[in-house]
């Protein structure tokens, strides 16, 4: 399998991308850029961006910089999705795994090569099926191997920008719901991004701290192009 790189989705989500009703992701610039202001410039050439930064006066000296900052993904990237799963049947003859998604649609399968006759294939195929057993409980998705994956995007845009700056369409494609009206939409926004941020990183990270975010923008591929 060619060169992926990963990217961790919950069921909701993986459900509106599978139906192409979320088109875009906004992740948090870690660290957040103190004082920043605006966006200054990209670099394309090292694929950060420079954000204007400040003190705003404190202690009675003006003090600007720049600060750069370097999202995970960047133009032509792809990604496949982890989500949750688990293993639904398993073939030790011929020594494949078949995989169950918790946001439902098609299967997805890992394929050990060499088959049974192949002892490496076997032990492998035995490992597996020995740590993740069959038909058992859903498992993270932060362990879904990469053999198993069965939605791929390729980033077309990437952007920093303040949370709070999202506009209508930026809504519409994270996916949430457009048959409301756009206060309704900002809201129903505001609960998804607080329900990943944890508890005790709300007042930093929060809506309503209003942080430096990564907006990555993506369309879905085919295997055969994720992995040409």
């Amino acid at each position: 399998m060619a060169k992926l790189k990963p990217i961790l989705f919950n069921t909701s989500m993986v459900q509106k991308i599978m139906a192409g009703e979320k088109t875009e992701t906004r992740r948090v610039v870690l660290p957040q850029p103190e004082g920043a202001r605006f966006v200054l410039d990209c670099d394309e050439e090292n694929r950060t961006f420079d954000l204007m930064c400040g003190n705003n006066g404190a202690g009675g000296v003006f003090c600007d910089g720049a600060e750069t900052v370097k999202p995970k993904f960047w133009f032509g990237d792809v990604l496949y999705i982890r989500e949750t799963w688990r293993v639904q049947s398993a073939h030790r003859f011929e020594a494949d795994a078949k995989i169950e998604f918790r946001a439902g649609g098609p299967l997805g399968k890992i394929q050990f090569p060499g088959g049974c006759s192949d002892s490496e294939s076997r032990e492998a195929f035995d490992q597996f099926i020995a740590k993740w057993g069959v038909g058992s409980k859903w498992n993270p998705s932060i362990f879904m191997p990469k053999e198993a994956a069965r939605t791929f995007l390729k980033i077309v845009d990437v952007s920093v920008e303040r949370l709070g700056d999202i506009n209508g369409g930026g809504l519409k494609a994270e996916g949430i719901d457009r048959n409301q009206p756009y206060r309704a939409m900002r809201m129903d926004f505001r609960d998804l991004w607080n329900s990943t941020i944890s508890a005790d990183q709300l007042d930093e990270l929060g809506w309503y701290a209003n942080p430096w975010v990564f907006v990555y923008k993506f369309q879905q591929i085919g295997r055969e192009e994720a992995l040409a």
